[in-house]
Protein backbone atom coordinates (compact mmCIF):
# COMPACT_ATOMS: atom_id res chain seq x y z
CA UNK A 1 0.00 0.00 0.00
CA UNK A 2 2.83 2.09 0.88
CA UNK A 3 4.29 1.49 -1.98
CA UNK A 4 1.15 2.16 -4.56
CA UNK A 5 0.47 5.85 -3.32
CA UNK A 6 4.13 6.64 -2.97
CA UNK A 7 5.87 4.69 -5.53
CA UNK A 8 9.75 3.66 -4.58
CA UNK A 9 9.99 5.40 -1.59
CA UNK A 10 10.79 2.18 0.44
CA UNK A 11 12.40 0.66 -2.27
CA UNK A 12 11.39 -2.78 -3.31
CA UNK A 13 9.88 -5.58 -1.32
CA UNK A 14 13.13 -7.46 -0.42
CA UNK A 15 14.47 -4.37 0.63
CA UNK A 16 11.19 -3.24 3.06
CA UNK A 17 11.22 -7.00 4.24
CA UNK A 18 14.86 -6.95 5.01
CA UNK A 19 14.97 -3.46 6.93
CA UNK A 20 11.74 -3.08 8.17
CA UNK A 21 8.93 -6.30 8.25
CA UNK A 22 11.67 -9.02 9.19
CA UNK A 23 13.54 -6.74 12.31
CA UNK A 24 9.75 -5.40 13.89
CA UNK A 25 8.15 -9.35 13.12
CA UNK A 26 10.56 -10.54 14.89
CA UNK A 27 11.14 -8.01 18.03
CA UNK A 28 7.10 -8.49 18.89
CA UNK A 29 7.99 -12.51 19.39
CA UNK A 30 8.61 -13.87 23.06
CA UNK A 31 11.50 -14.73 24.66
CA UNK A 32 14.19 -12.45 22.03
CA UNK A 33 17.16 -10.67 22.78
CA UNK A 34 17.09 -7.32 23.63
CA UNK A 35 18.88 -5.98 20.73
CA UNK A 36 16.12 -7.58 18.19
CA UNK A 37 13.65 -5.60 20.39
CA UNK A 38 15.60 -2.42 20.47
CA UNK A 39 16.33 -2.70 16.70
CA UNK A 40 12.82 -3.33 16.38
CA UNK A 41 11.76 -0.16 18.11
CA UNK A 42 14.06 1.71 15.69
CA UNK A 43 12.87 0.27 12.16
CA UNK A 44 9.69 0.90 13.81
CA UNK A 45 9.80 4.49 14.43
CA UNK A 46 11.76 5.12 10.95
CA UNK A 47 9.02 3.61 8.78
CA UNK A 48 6.48 5.49 10.61
CA UNK A 49 8.64 9.14 10.31
CA UNK A 50 8.76 8.20 6.32
CA UNK A 51 4.62 7.50 6.09
CA UNK A 52 3.56 10.27 8.63
CA UNK A 53 4.43 12.62 5.43
CA UNK A 54 1.89 10.96 3.16
CA UNK A 55 -1.06 8.98 5.51
CA UNK A 56 -3.67 10.59 6.71
CA UNK A 57 -6.11 8.54 9.05
CA UNK A 58 -9.53 9.08 9.88
CA UNK A 59 -11.30 7.19 12.84
CA UNK A 60 -14.76 7.10 14.70
CA UNK A 61 -13.14 9.97 16.92
CA UNK A 62 -13.95 12.53 14.21
CA UNK A 63 -18.26 12.13 15.06
CA UNK A 64 -17.68 11.14 18.16
CA UNK A 65 -18.79 14.75 19.76
CA UNK A 66 -22.04 14.42 17.42
CA UNK A 67 -23.75 10.97 18.53
CA UNK A 68 -25.79 10.71 21.64
CA UNK A 69 -24.07 9.56 24.84
CA UNK A 70 -22.68 5.73 25.34
CA UNK A 71 -23.41 3.83 28.23
CA UNK A 72 -20.91 0.84 28.35
CA UNK A 73 -21.81 -1.65 30.22
CA UNK A 74 -19.52 -4.49 31.50
CA UNK A 75 -21.86 -7.20 33.34
CA UNK A 76 -20.36 -10.05 35.91
CA UNK A 77 -22.43 -12.93 35.97
CA UNK A 78 -22.94 -15.46 38.69
CA UNK A 79 -22.76 -18.86 37.20
CA UNK A 80 -24.72 -21.05 37.69
CA UNK A 81 -24.27 -24.53 39.89
CA UNK A 82 -25.05 -26.53 36.83
CA UNK A 83 -22.01 -24.58 35.39
CA UNK A 84 -19.72 -24.89 37.95
CA UNK A 85 -20.13 -28.41 37.70
CA UNK A 86 -19.63 -28.78 34.49
CA UNK A 87 -16.50 -26.57 34.28
CA UNK A 88 -14.75 -28.87 37.43
CA UNK A 89 -15.44 -31.98 35.03
CA UNK A 90 -14.23 -31.00 31.91
CA UNK A 91 -11.09 -29.36 33.72
CA UNK A 92 -10.76 -32.62 35.54
CA UNK A 93 -10.98 -34.43 32.22
CA UNK A 94 -8.33 -32.46 30.81
CA UNK A 95 -5.77 -32.93 33.38
CA UNK A 96 -6.83 -36.89 33.75
CA UNK A 97 -6.49 -37.76 30.02
CA UNK A 98 -3.23 -36.23 29.21
CA UNK A 99 -1.41 -38.45 26.91
CA UNK A 100 -3.93 -40.49 25.97
CA UNK A 101 -5.93 -41.44 23.44
CA UNK A 102 -8.65 -39.41 24.79
CA UNK A 103 -6.83 -36.37 25.34
CA UNK A 104 -8.16 -33.37 23.96
CA UNK A 105 -6.17 -30.24 23.01
CA UNK A 106 -6.28 -26.78 25.32
CA UNK A 107 -8.13 -24.99 22.26
CA UNK A 108 -11.11 -27.86 22.17
CA UNK A 109 -11.61 -26.95 25.98
CA UNK A 110 -11.10 -23.38 25.64
CA UNK A 111 -14.52 -24.11 22.99
CA UNK A 112 -15.96 -26.50 25.39
CA UNK A 113 -15.65 -24.15 28.25
CA UNK A 114 -16.89 -21.15 26.00
CA UNK A 115 -20.37 -23.29 25.26
CA UNK A 116 -20.69 -23.95 29.40
CA UNK A 117 -20.40 -20.38 29.68
CA UNK A 118 -23.05 -19.44 27.06
CA UNK A 119 -25.39 -21.99 28.49
CA UNK A 120 -25.21 -26.07 29.92
CA UNK A 121 -27.28 -27.24 26.91
CA UNK A 122 -24.78 -26.34 24.42
CA UNK A 123 -22.61 -28.88 25.34
CA UNK A 124 -24.82 -31.46 24.33
CA UNK A 125 -23.96 -34.41 21.91
CA UNK A 126 -26.11 -34.68 18.50
CA UNK A 127 -26.31 -38.34 17.91
CA UNK A 128 -24.73 -40.38 19.05
CA UNK A 129 -21.22 -39.91 19.91
CA UNK A 130 -17.81 -41.51 21.68
CA UNK A 131 -18.82 -42.71 25.00
CA UNK A 132 -15.57 -41.61 26.64
CA UNK A 133 -15.54 -38.39 24.97
CA UNK A 134 -15.44 -35.32 26.65
CA UNK A 135 -18.28 -33.81 25.38
CA UNK A 136 -20.27 -37.21 26.17
CA UNK A 137 -19.07 -37.08 29.44
CA UNK A 138 -20.62 -33.82 30.22
CA UNK A 139 -23.93 -34.49 28.23
CA UNK A 140 -24.43 -37.71 30.54
CA UNK A 141 -24.59 -34.81 33.59
CA UNK A 142 -26.94 -32.61 31.72
CA UNK A 143 -31.02 -33.18 33.68
CA UNK A 144 -33.58 -33.33 30.77
CA UNK A 145 -33.56 -30.82 28.67
CA UNK A 146 -37.25 -30.38 29.50
CA UNK A 147 -35.96 -28.88 33.20
CA UNK A 148 -33.33 -26.77 31.52
CA UNK A 149 -34.07 -23.37 30.53
CA UNK A 150 -32.79 -19.48 31.19
CA UNK A 151 -31.90 -20.07 34.84
CA UNK A 152 -29.07 -22.44 34.26
CA UNK A 153 -27.38 -19.65 32.48
CA UNK A 154 -27.24 -16.02 33.90
CA UNK A 155 -26.17 -14.75 30.67
CA UNK A 156 -29.66 -16.25 29.18
CA UNK A 157 -31.74 -14.77 32.26
CA UNK A 158 -30.10 -11.44 31.82
CA UNK A 159 -31.33 -11.72 28.06
CA UNK A 160 -34.85 -12.92 29.19
CA UNK A 161 -35.16 -9.23 31.18
CA UNK A 162 -33.67 -7.52 28.72
CA UNK A 163 -36.13 -8.31 26.02
CA UNK A 164 -39.39 -8.10 28.23
CA UNK A 165 -37.70 -4.57 29.51
CA UNK A 166 -37.20 -3.40 25.69
CA UNK A 167 -41.03 -4.17 24.18
CA UNK A 168 -42.21 -2.28 27.09
CA UNK A 169 -39.95 0.27 26.36
CA UNK A 170 -40.44 -0.26 22.45
CA UNK A 171 -36.76 -0.31 21.92
CA UNK A 172 -34.99 -2.62 19.28
CA UNK A 173 -32.27 -4.29 20.56
CA UNK A 174 -29.29 -6.18 18.61
CA UNK A 175 -27.75 -9.71 20.30
CA UNK A 176 -24.48 -10.39 19.25
CA UNK A 177 -22.64 -13.99 19.45
CA UNK A 178 -20.08 -15.63 17.86
CA UNK A 179 -22.14 -19.24 17.45
CA UNK A 180 -24.99 -19.84 15.10
CA UNK A 181 -25.69 -22.73 18.41
CA UNK A 182 -26.16 -19.83 20.52
CA UNK A 183 -28.07 -17.74 18.29
CA UNK A 184 -30.54 -20.58 17.79
CA UNK A 185 -31.35 -20.75 21.58
CA UNK A 186 -31.76 -17.33 21.73
CA UNK A 187 -33.78 -17.17 19.14
CA UNK A 188 -35.80 -20.36 20.69
CA UNK A 189 -36.38 -18.08 23.77
CA UNK A 190 -37.43 -15.16 21.40
CA UNK A 191 -40.64 -17.79 19.78
CA UNK A 192 -41.28 -18.66 23.12
CA UNK A 193 -42.85 -15.79 23.81
CA UNK A 194 -44.28 -15.10 20.66
CA UNK A 195 -41.24 -11.95 20.26
CA UNK A 196 -40.80 -10.83 15.92
CA UNK A 197 -37.08 -10.72 15.16
CA UNK A 198 -34.85 -10.80 12.64
CA UNK A 199 -31.65 -13.06 12.07
CA UNK A 200 -28.64 -11.99 10.33
CA UNK A 201 -25.60 -15.21 10.31
CA UNK A 202 -23.53 -16.62 7.58
CA UNK A 203 -26.20 -18.63 6.24
CA UNK A 204 -28.34 -15.75 5.09
CA UNK A 205 -27.30 -14.67 1.25
CA UNK A 206 -26.17 -11.76 0.02
CA UNK A 207 -29.24 -10.09 -1.01
CA UNK A 208 -31.45 -10.54 1.63
CA UNK A 209 -28.50 -9.00 3.91
CA UNK A 210 -29.81 -5.21 2.86
CA UNK A 211 -33.34 -5.72 3.14
CA UNK A 212 -33.17 -7.19 6.83
CA UNK A 213 -31.15 -4.06 7.36
CA UNK A 214 -33.56 -2.37 6.20
CA UNK A 215 -36.27 -3.93 8.06
CA UNK A 216 -35.04 -4.17 11.12
CA UNK A 217 -34.40 0.38 10.74
CA UNK A 218 -37.29 0.78 9.96
CA UNK A 219 -38.89 2.61 12.80
CA UNK A 220 -42.47 1.00 11.81
CA UNK A 221 -41.41 -2.77 11.43
CA UNK A 222 -42.63 -4.29 14.99
CA UNK A 223 -39.25 -6.38 14.12
CA UNK A 224 -37.62 -5.09 17.71
CA UNK A 225 -34.98 -7.77 18.14
CA UNK A 226 -31.81 -8.56 15.52
CA UNK A 227 -29.18 -11.95 16.37
CA UNK A 228 -26.79 -10.82 14.85
CA UNK A 229 -23.53 -13.48 13.86
CA UNK A 230 -20.40 -11.25 15.15
CA UNK A 231 -18.78 -13.32 11.88
CA UNK A 232 -21.03 -12.15 9.41
CA UNK A 233 -22.54 -8.94 10.35
CA UNK A 234 -20.03 -8.11 13.29
CA UNK A 235 -18.48 -4.82 11.07
CA UNK A 236 -19.59 -2.38 8.46
CA UNK A 237 -23.49 -2.73 9.09
CA UNK A 238 -25.16 0.29 10.92
CA UNK A 239 -28.09 -0.68 12.96
CA UNK A 240 -29.68 2.57 14.41
CA UNK A 241 -32.83 0.96 14.28
CA UNK A 242 -31.38 0.12 17.84
CA UNK A 243 -30.62 1.86 21.03
CA UNK A 244 -29.44 -1.70 23.09
CA UNK A 245 -26.63 -4.11 21.74
CA UNK A 246 -26.17 -6.90 23.74
CA UNK A 247 -22.62 -8.92 23.00
CA UNK A 248 -23.39 -12.18 24.41
CA UNK A 249 -19.59 -13.80 24.46
CA UNK A 250 -16.34 -12.72 23.76
CA UNK A 251 -13.43 -13.17 21.34
CA UNK A 252 -9.51 -13.23 21.87
CA UNK A 253 -9.38 -10.67 19.38
CA UNK A 254 -10.73 -7.49 21.27
CA UNK A 255 -11.14 -5.82 18.04
CA UNK A 256 -13.19 -8.06 16.89
CA UNK A 257 -15.86 -7.48 19.84
CA UNK A 258 -15.20 -3.77 19.52
CA UNK A 259 -16.15 -3.64 16.21
CA UNK A 260 -19.65 -5.43 17.02
CA UNK A 261 -20.23 -2.98 20.08
CA UNK A 262 -20.01 -0.23 17.69
CA UNK A 263 -22.97 -1.65 15.16
CA UNK A 264 -25.86 0.76 16.92
CA UNK A 265 -23.77 3.53 18.24
CA UNK A 266 -23.26 5.37 14.44
CA UNK A 267 -23.95 7.96 12.44
CA UNK A 268 -27.54 8.87 12.30
CA UNK A 269 -28.37 7.60 15.85
CA UNK A 270 -30.38 9.71 17.28
CA UNK A 271 -31.12 7.98 21.25
CA UNK A 272 -28.57 6.92 24.15
CA UNK A 273 -27.12 3.86 23.42
CA UNK A 274 -26.80 1.11 25.93
CA UNK A 275 -23.73 -1.63 24.91
CA UNK A 276 -24.02 -4.47 27.64
CA UNK A 277 -21.07 -7.17 27.64
CA UNK A 278 -22.37 -10.27 29.51
CA UNK A 279 -19.19 -12.11 30.76
CA UNK A 280 -19.81 -15.32 33.30
CA UNK A 281 -17.85 -14.35 36.44
CA UNK A 282 -14.61 -16.79 37.73
CA UNK A 283 -14.82 -18.32 34.24
CA UNK A 284 -12.21 -19.09 31.03
CA UNK A 285 -14.42 -15.61 30.17
CA UNK A 286 -13.44 -13.23 32.36
CA UNK A 287 -10.02 -14.35 31.85
CA UNK A 288 -10.12 -13.83 28.01
CA UNK A 289 -11.63 -10.55 28.70
CA UNK A 290 -8.45 -9.78 30.77
CA UNK A 291 -6.09 -10.77 28.30
CA UNK A 292 -7.79 -8.22 25.51
CA UNK A 293 -5.18 -6.45 24.72
CA UNK A 294 -4.19 -4.74 21.56
CA UNK A 295 -2.70 -7.12 19.39
CA UNK A 296 -1.32 -4.92 16.11
CA UNK A 297 0.72 -6.38 13.33
CA UNK A 298 2.74 -4.44 10.96
CA UNK A 299 0.14 -2.45 9.16
CA UNK A 300 -1.62 -1.69 12.79
CA UNK A 301 2.26 -0.51 13.87
CA UNK A 302 2.51 1.51 10.72
CA UNK A 303 -0.53 3.82 11.55
CA UNK A 304 -0.85 3.29 15.26
CA UNK A 305 2.90 2.68 16.31
CA UNK A 306 2.09 0.47 19.20
CA UNK A 307 4.09 -2.23 19.98
CA UNK A 308 2.37 -5.85 20.09
CA UNK A 309 2.45 -6.72 23.96
CA UNK A 310 1.08 -10.18 23.27
CA UNK A 311 0.85 -13.32 21.74
CA UNK A 312 -1.65 -16.01 21.42
CA UNK A 313 0.35 -18.68 22.03
CA UNK A 314 -0.01 -19.52 25.66
CA UNK A 315 2.85 -21.03 27.98
CA UNK A 316 2.05 -24.06 30.29
CA UNK A 317 1.69 -21.58 33.25
CA UNK A 318 -0.77 -19.04 30.90
CA UNK A 319 -2.92 -22.08 30.60
CA UNK A 320 -2.92 -23.59 34.02
CA UNK A 321 -4.08 -19.78 34.90
CA UNK A 322 -6.71 -19.92 31.90
CA UNK A 323 -8.09 -23.20 33.39
CA UNK A 324 -7.77 -22.47 37.33
CA UNK A 325 -10.98 -22.69 39.08
CA UNK A 326 -12.41 -20.27 41.63
CA UNK A 327 -15.36 -21.77 43.95
CA UNK A 328 -17.91 -18.71 43.17
CA UNK A 329 -19.15 -19.51 47.18
CA UNK A 330 -15.77 -18.89 48.49
CA UNK A 331 -15.12 -15.54 46.13
CA UNK A 332 -16.04 -12.54 47.96
CA UNK A 333 -15.28 -10.06 44.60
CA UNK A 334 -15.17 -10.96 40.88
CA UNK A 335 -11.68 -11.75 39.49
CA UNK A 336 -11.24 -8.18 37.08
CA UNK A 337 -12.04 -6.06 40.27
CA UNK A 338 -9.82 -8.10 42.65
CA UNK A 339 -6.61 -7.63 39.39
CA UNK A 340 -7.39 -4.34 39.77
CA UNK A 341 -6.37 -4.11 43.70
CA UNK A 342 -9.23 -1.71 43.30
CA UNK A 343 -9.97 -0.17 47.25
CA UNK A 344 -12.86 1.08 46.36
CA UNK A 345 -16.39 0.54 47.85
CA UNK A 346 -17.89 -1.10 44.85
CA UNK A 347 -20.97 1.80 45.22
CA UNK A 348 -20.84 3.32 41.79
CA UNK A 349 -17.96 6.13 41.95
CA UNK A 350 -15.04 5.81 39.87
CA UNK A 351 -11.90 4.93 41.68
CA UNK A 352 -9.22 8.14 41.97
CA UNK A 353 -6.95 8.13 38.91
CA UNK A 354 -4.28 8.87 41.36
CA UNK A 355 -4.32 5.79 43.18
CA UNK A 356 -4.23 3.58 40.10
CA UNK A 357 -1.26 1.71 38.98
CA UNK A 358 1.91 3.46 37.73
CA UNK A 359 3.17 1.60 34.64
CA UNK A 360 6.89 1.51 34.04
CA UNK A 361 8.15 0.50 30.16
CA UNK A 362 8.49 -3.05 29.35
CA UNK A 363 11.87 -2.71 28.89
CA UNK A 364 12.90 -3.12 32.11
CA UNK A 365 11.23 -6.62 31.97
CA UNK A 366 13.29 -9.46 30.87
CA UNK A 367 12.14 -10.74 27.77
CA UNK A 368 10.99 -14.62 28.79
CA UNK A 369 9.07 -12.51 31.92
CA UNK A 370 6.70 -10.13 30.03
CA UNK A 371 4.17 -13.04 28.80
CA UNK A 372 4.11 -14.82 32.83
CA UNK A 373 0.63 -14.72 34.70
CA UNK A 374 -0.22 -14.95 38.20
CA UNK A 375 -1.24 -18.34 39.66
CA UNK A 376 -4.90 -18.12 40.55
CA UNK A 377 -5.14 -16.51 44.21
CA UNK A 378 -1.57 -15.36 43.89
CA UNK A 379 -1.08 -11.53 44.49
CA UNK A 380 -0.15 -9.73 41.51
CA UNK A 381 3.36 -9.35 40.53
CA UNK A 382 5.10 -6.57 38.85
CA UNK A 383 5.30 -8.31 36.05
CA UNK A 384 1.62 -9.14 35.99
CA UNK A 385 0.66 -5.35 36.57
CA UNK A 386 2.63 -4.36 33.30
CA UNK A 387 0.95 -7.01 31.19
CA UNK A 388 -2.20 -6.17 32.28
CA UNK A 389 -2.00 -2.16 32.47
CA UNK A 390 -3.50 -1.04 29.70
CA UNK A 391 -6.67 -2.80 29.68
CA UNK A 392 -7.07 -2.46 33.78
CA UNK A 393 -5.98 1.50 33.87
CA UNK A 394 -9.30 2.46 31.35
CA UNK A 395 -11.34 0.04 33.89
CA UNK A 396 -10.05 2.42 36.56
CA UNK A 397 -11.84 5.23 34.71
CA UNK A 398 -15.49 3.52 35.04
CA UNK A 399 -17.89 3.34 37.69
CA UNK A 400 -17.35 0.27 40.07
CA UNK A 401 -21.10 -1.39 41.07
CA UNK A 402 -20.47 -4.22 43.68
CA UNK A 403 -23.09 -6.57 44.41
CA UNK A 404 -25.79 -5.97 45.74
CA UNK A 405 -25.98 -2.96 43.01
CA UNK A 406 -28.52 -0.58 43.51
CA UNK A 407 -31.72 -0.73 42.15
CA UNK A 408 -31.56 3.02 40.94
CA UNK A 409 -28.74 1.68 38.76
CA UNK A 410 -30.40 -1.68 37.52
CA UNK A 411 -33.25 -0.03 36.41
CA UNK A 412 -31.77 2.30 34.50
CA UNK A 413 -30.11 -0.65 32.53
CA UNK A 414 -33.23 -2.47 32.49
CA UNK A 415 -32.06 -4.82 34.75
CA UNK A 416 -34.43 -4.75 37.82
CA UNK A 417 -35.09 -8.54 37.47
CA UNK A 418 -32.05 -9.51 37.53
CA UNK A 419 -30.47 -8.36 40.78
CA UNK A 420 -29.36 -11.72 41.95
CA UNK A 421 -27.58 -12.68 38.71
CA UNK A 422 -24.59 -9.82 38.50
CA UNK A 423 -21.82 -9.80 40.99
CA UNK A 424 -20.27 -7.16 39.56
CA UNK A 425 -20.73 -4.49 37.23
CA UNK A 426 -18.37 -1.65 35.60
CA UNK A 427 -20.31 1.13 33.50
CA UNK A 428 -18.72 3.96 31.42
CA UNK A 429 -20.85 6.76 30.12
CA UNK A 430 -19.38 8.14 27.15
CA UNK A 431 -21.12 11.70 26.51
CA UNK A 432 -21.06 13.89 23.40
CA UNK A 433 -20.40 17.27 26.05
CA UNK A 434 -16.78 15.30 26.53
Amino acid sequence: MINFVNPGIIGSYQDFKARYETPIIVSQRPGVLPQSIELGIERLNELNAITDRFMLRRTQEVINRYLPDKHEVVVLCQPSELQTTLAHTALSFYESEKGSSNAISPLQLITILKKICNHPSLVSVQGKGDPESLVQVLSDQLPPWQRMGPSDSAKLAIVEALLEAMLALQEKIVIVSYYGKTLDMIGGLCEHYNYKYLRLDGSTAGSDRCKIVATFNNTASDRFILLLSAKAGGAGLNLIGASRLVLYDNDWNPANDLQAMSRVWRDGQRKPVYIYRLLTAYSIEERIFQRQISKTSLSGSVVDQKQNLSNLKLSEEELKDLFSIVDPNEADDCLTHSLLECSCAGIGNAPDTEETVAVDCFEDLAPESRFQLRPAGAKRSKVCKKKFALKMQELMRWEHHRSPVSERVLEQLGLSRCADEVIFLFRNIVSAAK
